[in-house]
């Protein structure tokens, strides 16, 4: 299986091309530290989930304690509450940068 992680850097993507390009799932950014939320999530996971891709999410953090990382954990909680998001099919991940 072929992935490709996204985040509101990708800006639009074209979903059936990535699709037609033989990706399989996406992992879309939820948002970054505690400096909220990526303005693209929502609309990467409903659209790729609408072209036929699986999906999952990460979080961007750069915490340096266990606090702060309960802090960025729950910003992404945050946005996977959004009612207009679908369940994902994985996980959801720690994209940890120290």
């Amino acid at each position: 299986m072929k992935g490709i992680d996204v985040s509101e850097h990708n800006d639009f993507i074209d979903w059936l091309a990535v699709k037609h390009a033989g990706i399989d799932f996406a992992i879309c950014r939820t948002g970054f530290g505690k400096g909220g939320f990526d303005p693209f999530f929502a609309r990467n996971v409903l659209d790729a989930h609408d072209a036929g891709l699986i999906c999952g999410a990460y979080h961007y953090s750069t915490a340096m304690h266990n606090a702060q990382l309960i802090t960025h954990s729950r910003i992404a909680h945050c946005a996977l509450n959004l009612d207009a998001i679908k369940p994902l099919d994985y996980g959801v991940y720690a994209s940890l940068l120290a």
